[in-house]
């Protein structure tokens, strides 16, 4: 019995081999979403935004490119409307899940920096467990700023220790 036991316990253990306990996402797929080198900016001409009035595209736009708002975990057209407001969709291979499970980790730090510009998220990653969005990360390498959601645990510390060089490494050596 004790065997059978421990062999359930090591089958489940390497089963999820790139996880680590202190992950933010326990994910089994990764999407990113980077936005297109010739993005149309339909918030150019506009002279002020009701970022409350989710029915329109540009305000979507906004919220999604500008703003620090958490997107919907539960949205099903959310990759479509990514597309949409101009991302294009890129694959993670396998083989960077791991670095990727590390850098989105909980690590306290004492010492934080501080950000002073704009961000323009640019970069999207979208944490999927079971085909089913667990996690989105929207990451503005420039400002060195975040928007984390559906996270497990505390992504205050998220950036620190050369996080952000790491993942846009990862992401534009692809």
């Amino acid at each position: 019995m004790y065997k059978y036991f421990s062999s359930i316990i090591l089958i489940i253990l390497f089963s999820c081999s790139h996880n680590n306990p202190n992950s933010y996402f326990q994910f089994d797929e990764i999407v990113y979403y980077r936005l297109d080198e010739n993005f149309v900016d339909f918030n150019e001409s506009a002279k002020e935004i009701n970022t409350l009035d989710t029915t329109n595209i540009e305000v979507y736009q906004y919220n999604v490119i500008n703003s620090s708002m958490s997107l919907d975990l539960k949205n099903n057209l959310l990759e479509n409307n990514l597309k949409e407001v101009g991302y294009s969709k890129t694959e993670i291979l396998e083989k960077y899940y791991k670095d990727i499970d590390e850098i989105f980790s909980y690590k306290e730090y004492k010492n934080a920096f501080n950000v002073g510009c704009f961000p323009w998220y640019r970069d999207i990653l979208i944490f999927k467990k079971e085909n089913e969005i667990i996690g989105i990360a929207k990451i503005c390498f420039q400002c060195g700023q975040h928007a984390i959601s559906g996270a497990i645990g505390d992504t205050e510390w998220f950036g620190n220790d050369g996080d952000y060089e790491k993942l846009e490494k990862i992401l534009y050596q692809q």
